[in-house]
């Protein structure tokens, strides 16, 4: 049994609240530009009736000079503010903040700055419908502001828009419509589904192709002809539509540069009269299958043409009320025609799962009703409907003034193409009022319809007008709606309307964005580089339905840096924090943050800040930043484009100075009893043997055990001792392949395994190893015993590290570092490049026997002639006591050869600990070009160095900053060296591990 659901039963445990206030200033859910020029629709008009003489009519007008414009703004929900920006002055800068006295603010209740015909107190209430009308000169467009295609208009919450037009002569009787489409449903790539070539039919024996743009300096190319070269080539402005006045055929095709809008006007030539007018889709709109919810209606027939745009042969079904067809070959960029039954809608759908593309025709071949539709691609399809446009007759019209002849259209879709029944509730005219519902939702009719039934809708008043339909059962059924003439209602002669349009399917949520100077760093009032912005996400349910699981998801917008901890949520009880469960610190991205549900007529806020970087690159002109609300019902965007402040040059340098100090000579080795005795000498926490790690203490115990003859405890002990001399910073040349035999012996028998000093293992290997080790630890090889004579001679040096940095917006010439009191560390670094060029120079103050403070500066000269500064101090504190041995550090190339010396067996990079083995695949596997994997070895390196005993002072940020860059760009990923991630994070850590590595920085490289 079904279900009813929507507002009845939620409106009953809802409190009552006020109606909703109007938008804030800035809100914009949707952009819409008016399609079709009337000087261009003028042109296409003519084309198909170019007057009684020239067809050899006995009676039918001219076109006439002038074209009626008829556009209808239907609001959803109450409290929209629509912005209308008239083209002929030139458009505003930002929409969300109009400047122009010619723009016109409506529904935000302050009439100073416009209100809407019709609405004086400039309150848009629900049901509020807003009809612009005037006629408009094709010859002089433009001399007077009117409301005219061209025109931009924005809206706060979403609102369905019709556009009409028809010749002052021929009126309704050559006339046409398009429901206009928001600009998020623009496209780059369009296909004509039909054209003057499409055989059988006159209706489209003169086509005419229509293409908009929204971006200055858009580049279209045109193939007309459909033969796969383009021979039209033209760059549009915004706003500017470009016409192919006739030619057009089927599979003509549309490139863009940037999101373009097109259209079609057909018909056949000298009819007296015969037109039909297509919105074209997108590529990104194409799928498998598409809906007519138009049937044939009292003998004059609806058609449907599905175009095939790929390049192998598909089969495509038609289904219907009477069942589903077998499948009818469509060739590669062809077209077929298909009729639709009497009062069923129907579906197309290719065999393979191939996009389509159709339109349908109303009173096919005929002049009496002729109209037209796009079929619905059934993924975009939503459970309800909101009509733009739906009068019943000629509204200038005398004649049969009762007369209603348009009707809306309405076919419904099961999911799973399932067959049965849904219920579908119509609120005549939107305005949440009528005999049927509960409290806070009520409507006027309640629909059972059949799956694939075409059944019309009438409002008793004789307009269709700001009607919705909507699934009002839990079917999870979704509607296909048109608005047309109906032949066995509307007159042929006046007032009937000779034209139609598809219903475009009503989302189940509104989503804006709104950005705000929050922080205005160097107090111009401007937004710009070291600013702080705030973000506003806004959820509004514009269903009569709930919205369940809700998630939204944000990406921080190019060149800005989240301020950690500042996401909010607010539903109606005040702002909550929004805590992150990723990896990043930001709480959008990753997948989003789950809202759960939004009640009918419910409404979310999430909010956050960003900084904008400083220094910020001069071609940076506006930052841009996209949201998305995905729920079961929907998933739609919403984007804000903030321009900032003009660019001014900023040159900057920076310098940081670091100082670390070693211990430089022969600390000497240490014997068994030494490492066993004096755990606090120890430079590693663990040690790892065979393939082994043992944690210090574990060694020990190992160390110390007697063994009872099993000797494998003896070459254990030895071989600690001797990777522990080494890592202290002994010579180890003289063992290093000894170490190396002893570590593999170790992995085939490992402490406490039982090997006998006469089994072959110790008499063919292990007892030699055992001696050579033995000797080495008590200094009988290449290092001196640590009480040896020739075991002293440390001392202490100051290694300094300097860092300049050009962390300004241009380029710096002859930079240099001057150092007084350290002439070594002195240096010409030439040019360095805006936006974080470095450069690192070292040098050395040998045996240091006091604390100092050292001084350093840094110069450079601007494009412009001007000289900047940076100056850096470093306080070098020696440590008390005897100075302590550090180990030298060794390169990439050697950890990977020597594997055994790692002193642990998993390393901390980016993410997580990595395995020795996993280390050293991920490395063998890199690709060439991937500098993510260059990192990941240097980090690896360095960690193996520090875990060694090597000094760590200098390093430490570049390791910190290193993981972080890696867990967000994982070696494999393809980063690349001209990425931004790399130029302005990667390539800095990358160098510094580097030179560590090699011995560069702080600690000195390992001897042979």
């Amino acid at each position: 049994m079904r279900a009813v659901v929507g507002c009845l039963a939620l409106f009953a445990v809802m409190a009552v609240s006020l109606p909703p206030a109007p938008a804030a200033a800035g809100s914009v859910a949707q952009v819409y530009y008016v399609p079709l020029p009337e000087d261009q629709i003028h042109v296409a008009l003519t084309g198909i009736f170019p007057g009684p003489a020239a067809c050899g009519a006995s009676q039918g007008l001219g076109v006439g000079d002038a074209i009626v414009t008829y556009l209808s703004l239907t609001p959803v929900a109450e409290g929209t503010v629509i912005t209308y920006d008239h083209w002929e002055d030139g458009y505003e800068a930002d929409i969300a903040r109009p400047s122009q006295a010619s723009t016109e603010v409506w529904g935000d209740g302050d009439p100073a700055n416009g209100s809407a015909p019709g609405f004086p107190d400039d309150r848009i209430g629900a049901g509020g419908v807003i009809v612009l009308h005037n006629e408009v000169p094709a010859a002089g467009r433009g001399a007077i502001l009117d409301y005219d295609g061209g025109d931009k208009l924005a809206a706060s919450l979403p609102i369905a828009v019709t556009r009409a037009a028809w010749g002052t002569g021929t009126g309704t009787q050559l006339a046409g419509a398009l429901e206009m489409r928001e600009l998020r449903q623009w496209g780059r790539l369009f296909r004509a589904p039909v054209g003057q070539d499409v055989p059988g039919t006159q209706m489209f024996q003169l086509t005419s192709l229509l293409v908009m743009a929204s971006r200055n300096g858009t580049s279209v190319a045109i193939d007309a002809n459909a033969d796969g070269t383009p021979e039209t080539f033209a760059t549009l402005d915004e706003g500017q539509s470009y016409q192919v006045p006739r030619g057009v055929l089927a599979g003509a095709s549309v490139a863009a540069s940037a999101p373009v809008q097109a259209a079609l006007i057909t018909g056949d030539v000298c009819a007296t009269y015969q037109s039909r007018w297509f919105s074209l889709e997108p590529e990104g709109h194409w799928g498998p299958s598409a809906w007519a919810p138009v049937g044939t209606g009292a003998g004059h027939p609806t058609a449907v043409y599905v175009f095939n745009p790929g390049h192998a042969p598909v089969a495509v079904v038609r289904e219907t009320l009477a069942g589903r067809d077998a499948g009818v070959v469509v060739a590669p960029r062809s077209v077929r025609a298909f009729a639709v039954p009497e009062a069923s809608g129907a579906r197309f759908a290719s065999a393979g799962g191939e996009p389509i593309l159709a339109v349908g025709t109303v009173d096919a071949g005929g002049s009496a009703y002729e109209w037209s539709f796009s079929l619905i691609q059934e993924s975009l399809l939503t459970p309800q409907a909101l009509v733009g446009w739906g009068a019943g007759r000629d509204p200038l019209s005398d004649v049969k003034p009762d007369e209603n002849g348009s009707p809306v259209w309405v076919t419904p879709v099961l999911p799973g193409g399932r067959r049965g029944n849904v219920l579908v509730c119509v609120d005549y005219n939107g305005d949440n009022v009528g005999d049927l519902g509960g409290a806070g939702c009520r409507y006027d009719r309640q629909l059972d319809l059949r799956t694939f039934e075409s059944f019309r809708v009438y409002d008793p008043d004789g307009d269709q007008t700001g009607m919705i339909l909507y699934v009002c059962d839990d079917s999870g059924a979704r509607l296909a709606v048109a608005w047309g003439q109906d032949p066995s209602a509307a007159s042929t002669p006046q007032p009937g309307l000779d034209l139609g349009t598809t219903v475009p399917p009503l989302p189940a949520m509104a989503a804006l964005k709104e950005v705000e100077l929050a922080l205005d760093a160097d107090g111009d009032g401007l937004p710009g580089a070291g600013d702080t912005l705030r973000y506003t996400i806004r959820v509004r349910n514009v269903s009569r339905r709930p919205v369940t699981n809700l998630v939204v998801s944000d990406e921080l917008p190019l060149h800005t840096n989240y301020v950690d901890g500042s996401t909010t949520v607010d539903a109606g009880g005040g702002p909550v924090a929004l805590p992150d469960a990723g990896l990043t610190p930001f709480p959008l991205d990753e997948g989003g943050a789950s809202l759960g549900t939004l009640d009918v007529g419910g409404a979310v806020a999430v909010v956050f800040l960003a900084v904008i970087d400083d220094p910020l690159p001069a071609d940076v002109r506006t930052v841009l930043n996209v949201a998305v609300a995905r729920s079961d019902l929907d998933e739609i965007e919403a984007q804000v484009e903030l321009p900032l402040a003009p660019w001014r040059p900023r040159p900057s340098l920076a310098l940081a100075k670091t100082a670390v100090v070693e211990t430089v000579g022969s600390a000497g080795t240490g014997t068994i009893g030494y490492w066993k005795n004096h755990p606090e000498a120890w430079p590693v926490e663990a040690i790892t043997a065979g393939g082994r790690s043992y944690p210090r203490d574990e060694a020990i115990r190992l160390m110390s055990r007697p063994g009872g003859g099993d000797k494998t405890y003896d070459l254990f002990r030895q071989f600690v001792a001797a990777t522990l001399n080494g890592f202290v910073g002994n010579d180890t040349s003289c063992i290093t392949a000894v170490l190396a035999a002893a570590d593999r012996w170790l992995a085939a028998h490992p402490p406490g395994s039982g090997v006998r000093a006469d089994d072959a293992a110790w008499t063919g290997a292990g007892a030699a190893l055992h001696a050579t080790l033995d000797a080495y630890n008590n200094g009988l090889l290449c290092a001196p015993h640590r009480d040896a004579a020739g075991a002293g001679g440390l001392r202490r040096d100051v290694v300094f590290t300097v860092t300049v940095t050009n962390d300004g917006n241009v380029d710096l010439d002859g930079v240099a570092v001057q150092d007084a009191a350290m002439p070594a560390c002195s240096a010409l670094v030439g040019t360095l490049p805006a936006f974080g060029g470095s450069a690192i120079t070292t040098c050395r103050a040998e045996g240091v026997v006091a604390d100092l403070t050292n001084v350093a500066l840094a110069v450079g000269t601007a494009p412009d002639g001007s000289r900047v500064s940076a100056r850096a101090e470093v306080f070098v504190d020696l440590p008390d006591g005897a100075p302590t041995p550090t180990r030298g550090v060794r390169t990439l190339a050697f950890w990977r050869r020597y594997p055994e010396r790692w002193p642990v067996l998993k390393v901390a990079l980016g993410a997580g600990a990595i395995t020795r083995e996993g280390v050293l695949r991920t490395l063998a596997g890199c690709a060439p070009g991937d500098v993510s994997c260059a990192l990941y070895g240097q980090l690896a390196a360095a960690r193996l160095n520090l875990l060694a005993g090597a000094a760590a002072s200098c390093i430490t940020r570049p390791v910190a900053a290193a993981d972080a860059w890696l867990a967000a760009h994982p070696p494999g990923g393809g980063t690349r060296a001209s990425s931004v991630a790399w130029r302005t994070g990667g390539r800095r850590q990358y160098d510094l591990l580097r030179r560590y590595n090699e011995g560069g920085l702080c600690a000195p490289p390992a001897s042979p």
